[in-house]
């Protein structure tokens, strides 16, 4: 008799083995739960942004996309966006060019703020929730 295996429906291997790279990449930014990282950037930024700003979203998707592809400095990312114009898209900046190093810069100790600021927050609550207990 003959056997017939059969895929399991929560195997996704397949499907992600057949992807390219930024297809890759794209799956796994839209799956990355940054909303509240998102919101805290967005309000430190609050009135102080220019409007030649990057999207903030943008800007996280780059560190993002550095941390995914392994590029050990962000200078070698920002080459990477100037060169590659899909990959600009999945991050989703909307110029011909990445942003300098300076903005990213900028971005990384604001980042690493609000970072700290939300880790401060869940230690927070989670020390009252012990206390009520």
């Amino acid at each position: 008799m003959a056997m017939i295996s059969q895929i399991s429906i929560f195997d996704n291997t397949e499907v992600y083995d057949n992807l390219g790279e930024l297809e890759k990449i794209k799956l796994i930014l839209d799956n990355i739960p940054d909303e509240k990282l998102i919101e805290a950037l967005k309000k430190e930024r609050d009135g102080k942004g220019r409007d030649t700003d990057e999207p903030i979203e943008a800007l996280l998707n780059i560190y993002w996309t550095k941390r995914i592809i392994e590029h050990p400095k962000m200078s070698q990312m920002l080459r990477e966006l100037n060169r590659n114009s899909q990959l600009r898209k999945v991050c989703g900046l909307q110029n011909d060019k990445a942003p300098s190093k300076y903005v990213m810069t900028r971005f990384m100790k604001k980042l690493n703020r609000c970072n700290a600021t939300i880790k401060f927050g869940k230690t927070l609550k989670n020390m009252q929730k012990q206390k009520t207990d």
